[in-house]
């Protein structure tokens, strides 16, 4: 069956970790819809270094499976030290219902457009309510050669850390933190 089918039709596979991923036959080179020949509208920024997702499957190990992943202290310690570009990937609904006072809104699916929003000089750490999203975004980001993160505690689990004090502490953190450039 597979040999009657169209090099560009898009197929999916389920990730071990349960994450749905939407795929080309083409993707395994690394290409993606965006960058693809037969579309009119490509990628606004060129990649840094496309990783063939079988590549990368092929050296996936137990340091990867940790590396992919932050938590909650990690992040805002490193965020505080602008070591990283906090991407929230929610739906546009979602962002106009509720936000965070910190990240950038690029949505998922205009991800592969807005590539050059994203600092390459800092791990993009991608955040949605829970993380699933945030898994395929990482993952998308990591094939094209970013070092990229996707936060374990989802944005509900960051906006329950930041309330009170806490938050009022941390915002303090990075004003005083960012005047002191």
């Amino acid at each position: 069956m597979l040999k009657n089918a169209p090099s560009k039709r898009p197929f999916v596979v389920w990730l071990l970790t349960g994450t749905l991923v939407a795929l080309t036959l083409a993707g395994v080179s690394g290409q993606t819809r965006a960058e693809s020949p037969d579309t009119n509208t490509p990628s606004r920024s060129t990649p840094m270094n496309d990783i063939p997702f079988a590549d990368y499957l092929r050296r996936f190990d137990y340091d990867e499976r940790v590396a992919m992943k932050i938590q909650l202290p990690e992040l805002l310690k490193l965020y505080a030290e602008g070591q990283v570009q906090l991407i929230d990937i929610r739906f546009n609904e979602e962002y106009a219902a509720w936000r965070l006072g910190i990240g950038r809104h690029i949505p998922l699916n205009e991800l592969p457009d807005r590539l050059d929003e994203l600092d390459p000089s800092k791990t993009i750490v991608t955040m949605c309510p829970h993380y699933d999203r945030a898994e395929i975004a990482r993952l998308f980001l990591t094939l094209k050669g970013y070092k990229a993160r996707y936060l374990t505690d989802g944005m509900l689990g960051l906006a329950d850390h930041l309330r009170g004090d806490r938050a009022r502490d941390y915002m303090e953190r990075i004003a005083t933190d960012t005047n002191t450039d």
